[in-house]
C-alpha cells in the first residue's frame, strides 16, 4: 500500500468514528432534561447530566414506551416546543408544577 492510500483510508475511519459517536441513543426508562444542562453528550439523560431538550430525547430514545423529567427551568425554542413525539408512548413528568415552563408562544 502507497502512504497516500494508508492516509485516505485512515481519513474515511476517522470520518466514520465521529459520526458514529455524535448520535446518541438512549437506553433509558426515565430521561432527565434540564435546559440550562451544558451536558450534550453521549451520556445525557441521567440525572447527574440530563440532556439539554426534550426533542433530542425523542430523537434520540431507544424506546417507544419512556418517561421525559423535566428538571426545574424555563423550557423555550424550537426544540423544547412544537414537539414531534414521532409515534411514541411519552410521559413527559415535571419537577415541580410552577417552576417548570414550557414556553409555547
Amino acid at each position: 500500500m502507497d502512504n497516500k492510500l494508508i492516509l485516505q483510508s485512515a481519513f474515511v475511519l476517522l470520518l466514520m468514528f465521529f459520526n458514529v459517536s455524535e448520535t446518541q441513543l438512549i437506553d433509558l426508562d426515565v430521561v432527565y432534561v434540564n435546559p440550562t444542562t451544558n451536558c450534550f453528550n453521549t451520556t445525557c439523560g441521567e440525572k447527574n447530566c440530563p440532556c439539554p431538550n426534550i426533542q433530542f430525547v425523542i430523537d434520540n430514545s431507544l424506546k417507544d414506551v419512556f418517561t421525559i423529567f423535566l428538571e426545574i427551568g424555563t423550557y423555550t425554542g424550537e426544540n423544547n416546543t412544537h414537539i414531534e413525539f414521532n409515534s411514541k408512548n411519552i410521559t413527559i413528568e415535571g419537577e415541580d408544577k410552577d417552576k417548570v415552563i414550557i414556553e409555547c408562544g
